[in-house]
């Protein structure tokens, strides 16, 4: 299912060009077809997904658990 979702992603890229990092990554590929596969460019785009969900994920505890300790940055925060 994620396969065809990145599928889906760099067709629409291709159809309507961004100025991100998918964009140039999709149109660098267009460019040169031999400098990386159309699998390659998938997992590059897994890679990036998996880590901007990871660090997130993991950070987020410990951010909510900080803000529990410091009472003061909690209420600043607020």
């Amino acid at each position: 299912q994620l396969t065809a979702y990145l599928s889906d992603i760099i067709a629409k890229r291709r159809a309507e060009p961004t100025d991100d990092i998918l964009g140039a990554l999709v149109a660098a590929r267009d460019e040169d077809p031999t400098a990386i596969t159309e699998g390659e460019l998938q997992s590059v785009l897994m890679a990036i997904l998996v880590a901007g969900y990871e660090t997130t994920a993991n950070q987020l505890g410990k951010f909510v658990l900080c803000l529990l300790e410091r009472p003061d940055q909690l209420q600043r925060l607020r």
